[in-house]
């Protein structure tokens, strides 16, 4: 089933994400936004087609460059080679440990790639959760440290990490 689900054409993935958006939203704004269902329900249809219509396309992307850097077509391998790219011992198959190594290289560009846009956008956002802290509810200070914690190890933790362990994955016969 995850490997129909990965190699799922854009339009699956659009409506299956935006489908369990607008689904959790709709929850979310009745349980805790004190909407009733109608709101609700509109307020989460609303959002589900913005979000499956953006990340469908992202995600679909996001797998095809990932096979490409690992060199494979298939999502058992790429899963095998992602799980090792991120941890466990180092495997005696050279074609898994090569294939995990060009994985992790490519998930640390990836994380490099966004710092562009993605630390702006965190700062923005927990700016505008502690505005909500300040004038709302305290509990939004809990999200504010949470979403901080998240951004610090995604764009500043993950990187370091993802190259040590490239390096360890590293073939010691060949040369860097």
């Amino acid at each position: 089933m995850r490997d129909r689900l990965l190699n799922a054409p854009t339009w699956v993935q659009s409506l299956l994400g935006g489908g369990l958006f607008g689904l959790l939203n709709t929850v979310t704004g009745r349980l805790i936004g004190g909407e009733n269902w109608t709101e609700a329900a509109v307020g989460g249809a609303i959002g589900g087609v913005v979000f499956g219509a953006v990340m469908g396309p992202v995600l679909t992307r996001q797998q095809r460059r990932a096979r490409d850097a690992v060199g494979t077509r298939s999502a058992a391998e790429l899963r095998r080679a992602a799980r090792v790219a991120n941890r466990g011992p180092v495997p005696d198959d050279r074609e898994l440990r090569e294939a995990a190594r060009r994985y992790a290289l490519h998930q640390r560009g990836e994380v490099l790639r966004q710092r562009r846009w993605g630390i702006p956008f965190f700062v923005v956002v927990v700016a505008l959760v502690v505005w909500l802290a300040l004038r709302a509810d305290a509990v939004f200070w809990w999200l504010a440290v949470g979403l901080s914690l998240f951004a610090s190890g995604a764009y500043g933790v993950l990187p370091r990490r993802l190259a040590r362990r490239a390096e360890l994955l590293a073939d010691p016969r060949q040369p860097r």
